[in-house]
């Protein structure tokens, strides 16, 4: 599993970034423009569902691609 996660707005232009913390065991996702997370989460999946349903799509580039 990635270390890094990364989602893009390309509505609003807008990223996410989202870093696995190994001291905390804890997601830390952080916007473009902010010092303060956004989410802290020991789960990516939540923050990814809520990343999704406000238009982000992830573009983490080292994730595998599903076969159709």
């Amino acid at each position: 599993m990635p270390s890094t996660r990364h989602f893009l707005d390309p509505e609003r232009k807008n990223a996410v970034i989202c870093e696995w913390d190994y001291r905390t065991g804890s997601w830390n996702c952080t916007s473009t423009g902010r010092k303060e997370p956004l989410y802290r989460s020991s789960d990516i999946t939540p923050i990814h569902q809520n990343l999704t349903q406000l238009g982000y799509q992830e573009i983490t580039p080292e994730l595998p691609r599903k076969n159709p």
